[in-house]
């Protein structure tokens, strides 16, 4: 089992549990081991105390499900753009229904959608990825991350404007 703490906390890093193997494996062999220092003192600090405050604070994580599940409604099943991600994930991506055929022309489409949400005070970021020698590459995709500190009518209002961006990319 693995965790990101980049996106689980705001930090860096991330963990490998697993049988004794496994970690010993993972501990000699991993390129973030072997080739990179160890996780800074105040970025562990800061998932320490992002695990402590959902700790004291559990009804967050009730929040931020709630929050992921209004988005994910907003969109419709036929759109032109789909949900990719899990239902569970606050990180979700948004991928065109009907791809070109041609990544960067759908990579262009994309950023289209992210500039013209932007115009109407919604930040999108498109995932990139290094093209050159990746053997499985993901599909493009635009990365919107929920936050647990939004309210019902805020994230219905991104969601909004981020459907009306993508009317109007593909218009264009």
């Amino acid at each position: 089992m693995t965790g990101n703490l980049e996106a689980a906390t705001s930090s860096v890093g991330g963990f490998c549990c697993g049988d004794v193997s496994i970690v010993y494996f993972q501990r000699l062999n991993s390129s973030g081991y072997v080739y990179s220092c160890s996780l800074p003192p105040l970025l562990a600090t800061a998932s320490i105390a992002a695990f402590d405050i959902l700790e004291e604070e559990p009804q967050l994580l009730e929040s931020l499900k709630q929050n992921v599940q209004t988005f994910i409604k907003s969109f419709p099943a036929n759109g032109l753009v789909k949900i990719t991600s899990s239902p569970i994930s606050p990180l979700v991506h948004l991928r065109l229904t009907n791809p070109s055929g041609d990544r960067y022309q759908d990579e262009s489409t994309l950023q289209k959608i992210v500039e013209a949400a932007l115009d109407n005070g919604v930040f999108l970021t498109r995932a990139k990825y290094v093209h050159q020698n990746e053997k499985f590459l993901p599909a493009a995709s635009i990365r919107v991350s929920i936050s647990a500190a939004l309210s019902k009518k805020q994230i219905t209002s991104a969601a909004e404007v981020v459907l009306a961006a993508v009317k109007k990319a593909s218009t264009k």
